[in-house]
């Protein structure tokens, strides 16, 4: 008798247990979680989007072409203008934003409105937390994509990222969540540890000014190589923007002038966007659908 009251307990606590997981997963699932976008790890670059993927990611639609770009696919050897943007998670679009609200497929569509040609393609190379070390290393492993107008987007953290500085590639993936609940706690336990760790090592701050700059220097002789102009966009925090200060602004302004290029700053852009009641920013950083649509047409303004 005892035995089967011990059995019932456990098909009833069993019961509880799946329904409760069913439920949380069902839940989860319907927050977005369960496809993360996935990367594979490189030498030299760091990581890179894994190519030809799609995924479905907080209710927004997420494309990776062949060349591991969350933008427009292509050809590279067909005779197409091409634009490149290039930058880190503000050019990525993080994942709080559709594809179609991304800066290059916003520029995408203006530019071919703009030359009246429906061949021009604007890949994105970009992806959360690279420095400009990782995308001069990600343009010489796949490149060269020359073209028109290159923007590169940097912001004033920029001018210390270096590669393996962070312990964890959250809000990247190296294979797929089995589901929902898991993909959650995942994200929780890497965005918990990564707060708690910190850094993977530790780099004085002027060897990171260092070798960041010699990987932007590295970066920008690249581009003036392939295309016919390149536009250093400085792109401000909210914090910037709205105390008109920043460090990293004048940085850039010196690199673009040692190399011979344009400078554009975002800094009275998106002051100007807010005194209009217009929210460039999602976060301190990383743009809202409407700010990229307002920066896309700067880009149209500096374009070829």
């Amino acid at each position: 008798m005892k035995s089967l009251i011990l059995q019932r307990k456990f098909f009833v606590i069993l019961l509880i247990t799946l329904a409760v997981t069913f439920i949380l997963n069902t839940f989860f699932k319907f927050l977005g979680f369960g496809q993360a976008p996935l990367v594979i790890l490189d030498p030299e670059v760091e990581y890179y989007l894994k190519p030809n993927m799609a995924y479905k990611r907080f209710g927004n639609d997420i494309k990776i072409n062949r060349y591991s770009m969350r933008s427009a696919d292509f050809e590279r050897d067909n005779q197409q203008p091409f634009y490149a943007i290039i930058g880190d998670s503000v050019v990525y679009g993080e994942h709080t934003l559709d594809q179609t609200e991304t800066l290059a497929f916003i520029a995408n569509y203006k530019l071919k409105e703009k030359f009246q040609d429906e061949s021009i393609v604007v890949g994105s190379i970009a992806a959360s937390s690279w420095g400009p070390e990782n995308m001069a290393a990600f343009y010489e492993k796949f490149g060269p994509f020359k073209g028109e107008t290159a923007f590169l987007v940097l912001s004033s953290h920029d001018r210390l990222d270096i590669p393996y500085m962070t312990r964890k590639l959250t809000p990247y993936r190296l294979k797929e969540p089995s589901f929902p609940l898991f993909d959650f706690i995942q994200s929780a336990f890497e965005r918990i540890d990564s707060r708690i760790r910190g850094d993977l090592k530790e780099v004085s701050f002027k060897k990171r000014l260092a070798q960041s700059e010699a990987g932007l220097n590295n970066l920008i002789s690249l581009l003036k190589r392939d295309y016919s102009k390149v536009v250093l966009i400085f792109h401000a925090t909210r914090k910037e923007a709205l105390s008109g200060s920043s460090r990293g602004e004048p940085y850039y302004r010196k690199i673009a002038k040692n190399h011979n290029i344009k400078l554009f700053s975002t800094m009275e852009l998106y002051k100007e966007l807010y005194s209009m009641g217009i929210e460039p920013h999602s976060d301190n950083i990383h743009m809202t659908w409407q700010g990229n649509q307002w920066l896309s047409e700067k880009f149209m303004e500096l374009a070829n």
